[in-house]
């Protein structure tokens, strides 16, 4: 059975201990996390390790990630994948 969110009426939050310039909304399950976020141009994380894998879709601008020891930007239509345990930041 499944539950239906609707993102623009879930409590926006801050994107969490690390990347306080993020701020949306966000459904935290056991072993994922579904946010519709917004960060300012030029703010970003500090590298930090998540016990969750992530992706990022990015909707508008773009977002330059190092994951590991590899660094890539991505832009409007790009979609970035983070394994779980992953040192990340971006």
């Amino acid at each position: 059975m499944g539950i239906w969110f609707e993102l623009a009426k879930v409590n926006h939050i801050l994107g969490g201990r690390t990347i306080r310039t993020a701020n949306g909304a966000c459904v935290e399950g056991d072993r994922m996390i579904v946010g519709l976020r917004r960060m300012p141009a030029e703010q970003g994380q500090r590298r930090i390790r998540n016990r969750t894998s992530q992706w990022i879709d990015i909707l508008e601008g773009t977002s330059g990630q190092r994951i590991g020891d590899q660094e890539d930007r991505g832009q409007a239509g790009s979609v970035i994948y983070i394994p779980s345990n992953a040192v990340h930041s971006g």
